[in-house]
């Protein structure tokens, strides 16, 4: 359990909790044009639903897409929806990937991941 959940280089399949802004378009950020030149941020508003293109990552992964964002100003503060994007791509292309409660629900807590390996395990013993 603690080899596969931990913070390592190895591309298990899992995601990595995330927890930082990224303002492309806000002045006097660090962050600000990033995305210069790449995508407008109209563009990024037909797709995703907030008054400000201000977002906070919240996963990263070694699969396609490999980012996940929220949109700190999503109309639904309680449930934001949540944006996949690949660093290939970044923010040129994005999809939407439902409800945060959706998106979080794909995953497995510990105790379930446990119980799937106990009984794959126990389907290779029984061969």
């Amino acid at each position: 359990m603690e080899h596969y959940f931990c913070e390592h280089e190895l591309p298990y399949g899992q995601y990595f909790l995330r927890d930082w802004f990224f303002t492309p378009f806000k002045e006097g950020t660090d962050d600000h044009g990033e995305l210069e030149g790449f995508v407008e941020e109209y563009e990024l508003k037909k797709i995703v639903d907030g008054k400000e293109m201000d977002f906070i990552c919240i996963f990263y992964s070694y699969g396609y897409p490999d980012h996940y964002f929220a949109c700190v100003t999503d109309p639904d503060q309680t449930n934001p929806t949540v944006y996949g994007t690949d660093h290939e791509v970044y923010f040129q292309e994005i999809d939407e990937k439902g409800s945060l409660e959706e998106f979080l629900d794909r995953f497995m807590t510990k105790e379930e991941f446990l119980e799937t390996v106990k009984e794959y395990l126990s389907g290779k013993i029984a061969k």
